[in-house]
């Protein structure tokens, strides 16, 4: 087993020691109502005490909220009141050993108190980016007022048990813009010089001292280069740094970047731990202990990060989303039953984005009202059937098995995974997302059917007492003439490369690398080599015209523009990439548009023919030229099964992309709460 020597080691942090170098970043999860905790953000942290992390940041607002707005996203800091409610919280974290620390954030709108609107307000009216909203300057007498709300709300803080105060200064929130040159182009004491634009951060932190205790830790947490133009560089957070040290700040949490950057800062597209270079950097010019963060999800990496005495703490968001037990998992050796995020940005569009309670992760459905009640063992085991082994499938089965009922999972490909295994040839992520499921269903007394169809003959022989259908969806298939070509490959025929059932359509399966593929890969699996033959001229042509313009294709043609094919994307919309999230989107269309990708919007197609796809746009008819046609226009609902087995089981169910084809976070989620009912 690899140790993880530099993970677990303590540390001390101001007043506070920490039992590993393992932190809970705060987060924005929307468990609040009326400024108050709900039960599930107490649940949710407790989960992550228990975990073993080694230290919890919990968000809060300065200023007073009000219901509805995004303001009650975070717990209020902002009146006594607020105080009882939170002892339950930070009680119930140190009955687990683990520091709790309230951060102060203010990232987008602010109010002076209840009689006053809330406002987009910064140092400037000065937008730092095209189209992005314009922030009104804030007066003398409000950032007097800012300042004295810091003070207060760590003065609650502290009151309330917590062991330290952050103050959140980065990623283009109210505090950071006061410290960035590109944002900040004031005239008077609090703008202008480096250190006019640090005069704000710094009276906050004085204003903290004098209200909560000299005593009391406060942490910083800032951009460690603010990857825009006229920004901060590294070289400017380096100083920053030097000046909270002096300042008496105990820790210095670095982050990457504004949410503005024109750059990936969060998405797949950034390797593990990339950002580490930021915090080694400010490492080298301060003395007291750094965070890094960003896109850490693997153990091995955070260790190296620290053995390489890049940062002395390791920051982890969505990691411990994911999976609240990482840290004994990975303290205990148990590295293959980590639920890894899969970068997938789910969490973000629905928190950040779109200012949502979180309720949704692709990798854990314990989220939003499934964090209020509990899994609890099953009064009367029963003998269930689960049919498809993919997201849906596998959820049921485990959660169902956990609870004690005798579960056996049929699946009739010979490995387990449903569409994710075909995803997992264009996203890797998704790999550690099928593993994990595999290691669940191994360590649970789950029989396990692979390469088995369940037809009715064998539900009727075997009496179950549930059925469960999760046997994924069909493609969406387009009726033209040439469908049926030999130059088309559908997701059909890609699925039946992967499961080795030979997909026997004329003119295809004369072709004999096809066949001598479909055998080779059945019995012979590996993704490398499947990336390979889908990347070489094997399976596809030089050119691809991809018709659709989902996630789906739109994913394909980043995978194909890397293999360096030509790739035209045909589709009916009017935008390409309707059904991503904006946290991911954006990256993507970037990459297609620097590829100068061909993107048919609002074109019909009228026929495949051997030389490529007749498309009609506005009335004119035009040849897109592609050696491979690929249909990429998602699934459809498929009900068929459940039919049949209707009154052959006394209750069959469906859940997954059978039901509604949707995205894996929403059949995980249906699995997991028909396993709980069952």
């Amino acid at each position: 087993m690899k140790k993880l020597n530099h993970l677990f080691q303590p540390i001390r942090v101001g007043n506070l020691k920490l039992k590993n170098r393992l932190v809970l970043l705060s987060m924005t999860l929307g468990y609040a109502a009326n400024g108050k905790p709900l039960k599930r953000l107490i649940n949710f942290l407790e989960e992550r005490a228990k975990g073993g992390a080694g230290i919890i940041c919990t968000t809060f607002n300065i200023c007073p909220s009000s219901e509805g707005h995004v303001g009650s996203m975070s717990s209020d800091a902002s009146e006594d009141a607020f105080v009882p409610a939170l002892k339950e919280l930070t009680g119930i974290v140190h009955s687990y050993g683990v520091p709790i620390v309230g951060q102060l954030a203010t990232t987008h709108l602010w109010r002076k108190d209840k009689n006053s609107q809330f406002e987009l307000v910064g140092p400037s009216s000065i937008a730092v980016r095209p189209k992005a909203p314009m922030p009104r300057a804030m007066t003398i007498d409000e950032i007097h007022a800012f300042i004295f709300q810091h003070g207060e709300a760590a003065r609650r803080i502290r009151e309330a048990g917590f062991d330290a105060v952050e103050v959140m200064g980065g990623v283009g929130g109210t505090i950071s813009r006061f410290m960035s040159p590109c944002a900040n182009k004031r005239t008077d004491e609090f703008g202008g010089n480096f250190e006019n634009r640090m005069r704000l951060p710094l009276e906050i932190i004085d204003d903290i001292k004098k209200k909560a205790g000299k005593d009391f830790t406060i942490l910083w947490r800032y951009s460690g280069h603010e990857f825009l133009e006229g920004g901060y560089d590294l070289e400017g957070a380096k100083e920053i740094g030097k000046v909270f040290e002096k300042a008496g700040i105990s820790w210095l949490s670095i982050q990457a970047g504004w949410h503005d950057s024109p750059m990936p800062l969060i998405t797949k597209e950034v390797p593990e731990g990339h950002f580490s270079y930021l915090a080694e950097e400010i490492k080298k010019a301060v003395n007291i202990p750094v965070v890094t963060s960003y896109r850490i999800t693997d153990p091995f990496i955070a260790e190296r990060i620290l053995a390489e005495k890049k940062a002395d703490l390791i920051g982890m968001a969505r990691a411990l989303i994911a999976d609240p037990d990482f840290a004994n998992k990975a303290r205990e050796g148990r590295f293959d039953e980590i639920r890894s995020c899969i970068c997938c940005c789910r969490c973000i569009d629905q928190c950040v984005a779109a200012e949502q309670p979180l309720d949704i992760c692709s990798v854990n459905p314990r989220m939003g009202v499934d964090l209020d009640n509990n899994i609890e063992k099953a009064i009367k085991p029963k003998r269930i059937f689960v049919i498809g082994g993919g997201p849906g499938g596998m959820e049921t089965a485990t959660i169902a098995a956990d609870r004690g009922h005798k579960v056996s999972l049929y699946e009739r490909g010979p490995r387990l995974g449903g569409a994710m295994v075909f995803g997992a040839l264009f996203n890797t992520q998704l790999t550690k997302l099928i593993n994990n499921f595999k290691c669940r269903i191994q360590k649970l007394p789950i029989e396990l059917k692979l390469g088995k169809e369940a037809d009715i003959d064998i539900i009727s022989n075997a009496s179950p007492d549930v059925v469960v259908v999760a046997s994924g969806g069909n493609p969406i298939s387009i009726e033209t003439p040439g469908i049926d070509g030999a130059n088309v490959m559908g997701l059909r025929d890609a699925m039946g490369l992967l499961t080795g059932r030979l997909t026997k359509r004329k003119g295809l399966w004369q072709n004999f690398l096809w066949r001598a593929g479909l055998l080779a890969f059945k019995y012979f699996y590996s993704l490398p080599l499947l990336r390979w033959a889908l990347g070489s001229n094997f399976l596809f042509g030089k050119s691809i015209a991809i018709i659709g313009g989902g996630f789906a294709a739109c994913e394909l043609a980043e995978f194909m523009i890397d293999h360096g094919k030509q790739v035209t994307i045909i589709t009916e919309s009017k935008r390409v990439g309707e059904d991503i999230g904006p946290s991911t989107r954006w990256v993507l269309m970037m990459k297609l548009r620097k590829a100068q990708i061909k993107i048919l919007n609002e074109a019909k197609v009228v026929e495949i023919t051997k030389k490529g796809v007749k498309v009609n746009r506005n009335g004119a008819v035009e040849l897109v030229q592609a050696d491979t046609i690929v249909p990429a226009l998602g699934m459809k609902e498929t009900t068929e099964l459940a039919k049949l087995l209707a009154g052959k089981a006394p209750a069959v169910y469906s859940v997954g992309d059978c039901v509604e084809p949707r995205k894996i976070a929403e059949a995980v989620k249906a699995g997991y709460r028909l396993g709980r009912e069952l």
